[in-house]
């Protein structure tokens, strides 16, 4: 009898094992996924839009070295304080200044030997000249003696070899009056040669010196004296900024409506209070491959040069208000429809079962208002949308709302 209990204690410990060994491991749910969500607004729109802007020169210029040479002058300027220093960064300057000049000894001596070949070869036209002159006589005077000799050998006057004598000293007057042509022809030659290096040599001397091929301001300086400098190495960055240009970006619903010759207007916050005018001057025919917005550049007079480039501009850009609400939603709560290849949708939130968990939703889409779009159909106002986290969600994921 007391064997029973013992057998019951073992069967039991069988059961569960077995029930143990049958069992499946429930699967592990996926912790709710972090988003950010945002009310659907109402938007009436603003008398202006504002847009970042970058200020540019209106030309930039890098200035090189022609040719190669040791780096013997930097002009100086006259600095606020009084004293005289090297021309360096941001200093103004004029069209055609001096910026730089190199060793000028090793140009002129191209051009000295150029004018010393030059000079022989006139010395050699002259003897040429003169030679001329002496065989011309010495082939006259053998013309007509060889004009003698015919006569009287025709007459029987005259033996053989003393026509031919005539004849050999008439062809040799006339080849030695060819032989100082040409030698004529060589100098002159030589002299074009000449001209040619020393126009070279004095080219040379020329781009010896950097001069500023326009009016403006310097806003890099890679070059000092004393520096070894090789055929077009950079030696300055020039910027004209009598006018500046503001570069910005729109989206291609705006760009439509933009036209060159537009005025617009700019304000910067290194210059607060004051708004500054300008026309469009260039609109992108392209948009951005990246980006997709459309560039657009507005040329701004810039007379005092208080415009600096590099600085960043807002650019004002006028509409009209809108006559109807329309409701709007930030831009980063749009991802494309997964049943409309061309369409797109959002992320709406449901309760369900005691969860939050994500719906997708088809919309149509209206006009950009910077950061925000507008929603012409397929959601409500006030209705939750996922703004934060809307492209790694999926239909019926579990959130959690932060």
């Amino acid at each position: 009898m007391k064997k029973t209990p013992l057998i019951l204690s073992s069967l039991l410990t069988i059961l569960i094992v077995l029930s143990l060994g049958c069992s499946k491991p429930k699967p592990q749910e996926k912790p709710p996924v972090p988003v950010k969500i945002q009310a659907v607004a109402e938007y009436t729109g603003p008398d202006a839009l504002k847009y970042s802007a970058n200020i540019l020169p209106n030309k930039n210029v890098i200035l090189a070295f022609k040719v190669g040479g040791y780096v013997q002058t930097i002009p100086e300027k006259r600095g606020a304080d009084g004293t005289t220093r090297d021309i360096q960064e941001g200093d103004f300057v004029f069209k055609g200044e001096l910026l730089a000049r190199l060793r000028p000894s090793d140009y002129q001596i191209k051009m000295d030997q150029a004018n010393s070949q030059i000079e022989q070869a006139k010395a050699g036209v002259l003897a040429a000249n003169s030679q001329i002159k002496q065989t011309e006589a010495a082939v006259d005077k053998a013309q007509k003696d060889y004009t003698r000799a015919t006569n009287l050998f025709a007459s029987a006057s005259l033996t053989k070899p003393e026509m031919d004598a005539a004849q050999a000293q008439w062809d040799g007057a006339q080849a030695k009056l060819k032989e100082a042509q040409a030698g004529k022809s060589a100098a002159e030659s030589k002299i074009t040669g000449a001209k040619a290096l020393l126009n070279e040599a004095k080219l040379a001397y020329q781009d010896s010196e950097l001069r500023a091929p326009i009016t403006g301001v310097i806003l890099k300086k890679m070059v000092e004296a004393g520096s070894l400098v090789g055929q077009g190495s950079p030696g300055y960055v020039i910027a004209d900024v009598s006018k500046v240009k503001v570069v910005f970006g729109v989206p291609d619903i705006l760009v439509s409506s933009m036209k060159c010759g537009q005025e617009q207007t700019i304000t910067t916050e290194s210059i607060p209070g004051t708004e500054f005018s300008g026309k469009i001057t260039r609109i992108a025919p392209a948009a951005d491959e990246k980006s997709r917005v459309f560039d657009v550049e507005i040329s701004i007079p810039n007379a005092k040069n208080v415009l600096k480039p590099g600085m960043i501009a807002t650019v004002n850009i006028l509409t009209d208000k809108i006559a109807k609400p329309a409701l709007v939603i930030p831009l980063t709560a749009v991802v494309r429809s997964p049943t409309k290849p061309e369409g797109y949708a959002v992320y709406t939130i449901k309760e369900e079962s005691g969860k939050t968990v994500a719906r997708i939703r088809d919309i149509t889409l209206g006009e950009t208002y910077q950061n925000n779009i507008a929603v012409t159909s397929g959601l409500d106002f006030n209705e939750k949308v996922i703004t934060a986290g809307a492209n790694i969600v999926t239909e019926g994921m579990a959130v959690t709302v932060n």
